[in-house]
């Protein structure tokens, strides 16, 4: 018996449980993988792996990036594809990746893109101020050390001391995950929660809140949950993941750039600061255009490849 296009009459729940699944199994596999990789060249501990800082070797690094990449291949594209064939008989077609977005499309979501990035900043830092009750600060501490903890490892992952750091930091930090997660946040999970609830609206903000939800970053959890948000209407609009996957590439492209030029600090301090009321309006302008010009394209421009 086949397995290409043998779940395609299940419910879209039972979908969803085959894509937890393959996701699990995938990634250990992947894990798998790179760790065997590791012995027959590194030879790193877990330990090494895990707890970098920025007195860690160089090629200690080195071999962390290609963990967070074998992770990603894992955890995101190939459940994507497997999951695209077992449902469908045309996987990429299913995965709505079979002709590119027109110019003028993306000449909107880039614009569209820039024009939000400001407002999500803002949300960052909104979201930074937020504590929780004292019974739940148990909670709340541990978010904060987990994000310290992040903080510190995205510091040492962005250093960027040569060419071949800037290469592999826009393959680990831009083109992997803006094709991994709008693959499985989008392309299935929002399109089976569609089919699902009938009502595009609570699709789209149900599978932005998982995507948020899954970085397991409390103080961005709100701006990431925006973003996941106009990454969804712009596929849902589209019809298209290809405009998903470009808005997210622009988004991580800037930030890299932004931390290629200014330095990896910026990470750390990425919720320290605190903008005045004109950066605030200013970005809340911004963000009001850029919902204009998306529910303008979509009712007159017709946004469609």
């Amino acid at each position: 018996m086949s397995l290409k296009n043998s779940w395609v009459d299940t419910s879209p729940f039972s979908k969803l449980i085959l894509l937890g699944l393959l996701m699990t199994l995938s990634t250990l596999l992947s894990l798998g993988l790179f760790y065997t990789l590791n012995e027959l060249t590194w030879g790193f501990s877990i330990r090494q792996l895990s707890f970098l800082n920025l007195n860690t070797d160089p090629e200690i690094i080195w071999a962390a990036k290609f963990l967070q990449m074998f992770s990603q291949l894992g955890l995101f594209i190939l459940p994507a594809l497997i999951f695209s064939y077992f449902i469908s008989t045309h996987p990429f077609k299913e995965l709505n990746l079979v002709s590119a977005p027109s110019a003028l499309t993306m000449g909107l979501l880039f614009v569209i893109t820039l024009l939000s990035i400001p407002f999500i900043n803002f949300l960052s830092i909104w979201n930074a101020e937020i504590h929780f009750p004292a019974f739940l600060g148990f909670i709340e501490d541990w978010m904060r050390e987990m994000q310290s903890k992040n903080d510190i490892l995205m510091e040492v992952i962005l250093q960027m001391n040569s060419q071949k750091d800037v290469l592999i930091n826009i393959l680990m930090m831009v083109i992997l995950p803006a094709v991994g997660e709008e693959l499985i946040f989008r392309g299935i999970i929002q399109k089976q929660l569609l089919q699902w609830f009938r009502n595009p609206h609570i699709a789209i903000l149900v599978a932005a809140t998982l995507f948020s939800a899954f970085h397991m970053q409390f103080l961005g959890f709100f701006s990431r949950l925006l973003l996941g948000i106009v990454f969804g209407y712009f596929y849902y609009y589209s019809k298209n993941l290809w405009t998903a996957i470009t808005a997210h590439a622009v988004n991580n492209g800037l930030a890299l750039t932004i931390v290629l030029v200014y330095g990896s600090g910026l990470e750390s301090d990425a919720f320290s600061s605190t903008p005045d009321l004109i950066a605030i309006i200013a970005s809340i302008i911004g963000f009001g255009i850029a919902i204009l010009l998306l529910v303008t394209a979509y009712r007159k421009i017709q946004l469609t490849p």
